[in-house]
């Protein structure tokens, strides 16, 4: 399931970083999604108010990045979601993005419904996934630029965790090939309250 030399790389990481913190937390978290010991609990959520608290909260990492990060259509949408799943979702989408659009550059999150379903996007302008990568973007410690590992921090989990999350509520998730870096994922618009264990897919 986990690449041996990179979760090694992870292992030598100096512990009293919060770089080297934040990607055993990822590594948890991302066992206990492929272990189904993951519960996602549904209950009614504010996707736009997530979708502000994501802007707030990255506003300062974008910030020093140079990047420019909004939501131009954050309205208030209620959905039946796992706010703290949800939340981690749209972090890890936005601070990929952060990474990716590069200085001057922009990451936009957008959400819309669709039909029985709700679908947010989040894209930035840099040169976006590979046609070659697509198919791959989601897979653990799986990167574009391997180099970035150390410039920008991260293992290369935050994809997958958010794939894990969003099957884990009965959704979808999708990159697209550039130009411009761009991912999609769409939840079922559910009205009952129900447990459901999350799947980090095979």
């Amino acid at each position: 399931f986990f690449q041996q030399k990179t979760a090694y790389e992870i292992y030598q990481c100096d512990w009293s970083s919060d770089v080297c913190s934040s990607d055993l937390e990822d590594l948890f978290t991302l066992s206990t999604i492929a272990a189904g010991r993951y519960v996602i609990t549904l209950h009614p959520t504010d996707l736009g108010e997530l979708i502000d608290e994501t802007i707030e909260a990255l506003h300062p990492t974008a910030s020093s990045a140079g990047v420019t990060l909004s939501a131009p259509n954050a309205a208030t949408l209620r959905i039946s979601a796992d706010d703290d799943a949800l939340r981690r979702v749209l972090r890890n989408l936005a601070q990929n993005a952060i990474r990716y659009a590069g200085q001057g550059g922009a990451v936009t999150i957008e959400a819309s419904l669709v039909g029985a379903t709700v679908r947010v996007s989040v894209q930035d302008s840099g040169p976006g996934f590979p046609v070659a990568f697509v198919d791959k973007a989601f897979d653990s410690f799986s990167m574009v630029d391997p180099a970035r590992r150390r410039e920008s921090g991260g293992a290369g989990l935050g994809l997958a965790i958010a794939r894990g999350l969003v099957e884990g509520h009965g959704g979808t998730i999708e990159a697209f090939p550039g130009p411009g870096g761009r991912v999609e994922f769409r939840l079922p618009i559910v009205t009952d309250t129900e447990m459901v264990p999350a799947s980090a897919g095979p």
